[in-house]
C-alpha cells in the first residue's frame, strides 16, 4: 500500500503522439531558451518552494550554454542530427495542494521527474517539456482513499536523441584520470569515454600531468571534440538513472578545435563612480548632439566656463582682495620721476602711510 505523502505511481506513464521530427541545432537552441526564459519568469517563492525539480532546470542552464556556444553556427553542424522535437501525452498525479493558483508549479515538479533521463518511449532525453496543460476534461481522478489527483497532459518535448554511425559534439572533460581512454562531456548531459585505439595518433597522454596533447597543445576543458558514435546503448538494466551510454570514435585531430569560451556577466568588472560619471557627461554630450535637451549649467561653472572664455585664469576678485589691489595701486602713484628716473618708495614710508590710513580710519568712524 502507498505512503499518504507519495502517489500511488511514482513514475508517470508517457505515450508518444505522431512520429518525432528531426531538428536543427540551431532549432533546438531556439526553443531551449524559448522555455528556460519563461521557466524563468516564475515568483521566488515558488522557486524556492520546488525543491529537486529546480536541480532539473539548474541543469538546463548549462546545456543550453554548451548548445549555444558550441554547436550553433559550428562548421560541421550538418553533420549534428541528434536532436527531435515529439509530442506526447504523460500521466500527471498531483498533491492536492497545487491544485488551482499553484497548478503550474505542479505542473513543474512533475516535469522534472521526466526531464533530463532516457525515455525509452519518446526515444530521446528530453530538454524541454513545452505547452504543458491539462489534456481534454478539466476533471481529475483520485484513487481510493489517496488524496492525490491523476490527470491526463500534453506536451512538446525537444529531447537530445543520439544514434549509432551519428555524430556529436562534446567538451574535453577537466578530469583525465587514465590513459585508456579520452573522457568527453557532451552537453554537460553524458560523459562519453572515446578509446585509446580510437583516437587519431598525433594524441598522446601524459601520465604524470594526466593531460592528453594534441601534438604540443595540451587539450582542455575549451576544446571541442567532434565524436562519430558507434554504439547508442539505452539498456535500462545497465545504464542506471540515465539510461543512456554513447560510444565512439574521433577520426582526425582536425575535429579537436579550440574553443572561446563564453563569456559570464559575472566576470565584467564593476563600474567605478569615477567611471560612472564620466561616462554619464560623454551621454549628455552627444544627447546636446542631437539636440535632445541638457540640464541647465551650474552658475559657478558658468562663471568659470566665461572666464577661460575670456583668457581670464585670475579668479573672481574678493572685497579683501579689492582693498589689496587698491593699496597697491595707491603704491605705485606714489612712485615719482626725479631727473627721468624711477625713484622707488621706501618700505619705511609705505609702513608710515599704511599707519596714517589706519589712524584716519579709526577716527572717521
Amino acid at each position: 500500500m502507498p505512503l499518504g505523502h507519495t502517489p500511488w505511481c511514482p513514475l508517470p506513464d508517457v505515450e508518444r503522439i505522431g512520429r518525432p521530427v528531426r531538428i536543427t541545432p540551431e532549432r533546438a537552441a531556439t526553443e531551449l531558451r524559448k522555455y528556460f526564459d519563461a521557466d524563468s519568469k516564475m515568483a521566488a517563492a515558488e522557486l524556492a518552494t520546488s525543491g529537486s525539480a529546480q536541480v532539473s532546470y539548474n541543469q538546463l542552464k548549462d546545456i543550453l550554454e554548451r548548445l549555444e556556444h558550441d554547436w550553433v553556427d559550428h562548421p560541421d553542424g550538418g553533420l549534428l542530427d541528434c536532436f527531435i522535437e515529439v509530442e506526447a501525452y504523460t500521466e500527471v498525479h498531483l498533491h492536492p495542494c497545487f491544485l488551482g493558483g499553484r497548478l503550474n508549479e505542479g505542473l513543474r515538479r512533475a516535469a522534472s521527474e521526466i526531464l533530463l533521463k532516457y525515455n525509452r518511449v519518446l526515444g530521446c532525453i528530453p530538454l524541454t517539456m513545452g505547452d504543458f496543460r491539462p489534456a481534454g476534461s478539466r476533471y481529475g481522478a483520485c484513487v481510493s482513499d489517496g488524496p492525490y489527483v491523476h490527470f491526463l497532459a500534453r506536451f512538446t518535448s525537444i529531447g537530445f536523441a543520439p544514434r549509432s554511425n551519428g555524430w556529436v559534439l562534446g567538451r574535453v572533460a577537466s578530469l583525465q584520470p587514465y590513459g585508456d581512454a579520452l573522457n568527453v562531456g557532451v552537453l554537460n548531459l553524458i560523459n562519453t569515454r572515446v578509446a585509446k585505439e580510437t583516437l587519431p595518433k598525433e594524441l598522446t597522454y601524459d601520465a604524470r600531468q594526466r593531460i592528453w596533447f594534441n601534438g604540443d597543445t595540451a587539450m582542455r576543458d575549451k576544446h571541442c571534440v567532434l565524436i562519430k558514435l558507434s554504439n547508442v546503448d539505452t539498456n535500462v538494466a545497465k545504464q542506471g538513472d540515465m539510461g543512456i551510454e554513447i560510444t565512439g570514435s574521433v577520426k582526425s585531430a582536425t575535429h579537436i578545435s579550440a574553443k572561446r569560451r563564453a563569456p559570464k556577466e559575472s566576470d565584467a568588472p564593476e563600474e567605478t563612480p569615477k567611471a560612472k560619471r564620466k561616462r554619464e557627461r560623454e551621454e549628455q554630450g552627444e544627447d546636446a548632439g542631437n539636440g535632445e535637451a541638457v540640464p541647465e549649467e551650474a552658475p559657478k561653472s558658468k562663471r568659470k566656463r566665461e572666464r577661460e572664455t575670456e583668457g581670464e585664469d585670475a579668479p573672481e576678485q574678493t572685497p579683501k582682495s579689492n582693498r589689496k589691489r587698491e593699496r597697491d595701486t595707491e603704491v605705485d602713484n606714489a612712485e615719482g620721476s626725479v631727473g627721468g628716473g624711477r625713484v622707488d618708495v621706501t618700505e619705511d614710508s609705505v609702513k608710515k602711510k599704511k599707519k596714517k590710513e589706519k589712524k584716519e580710519r579709526e577716527e572717521r568712524e
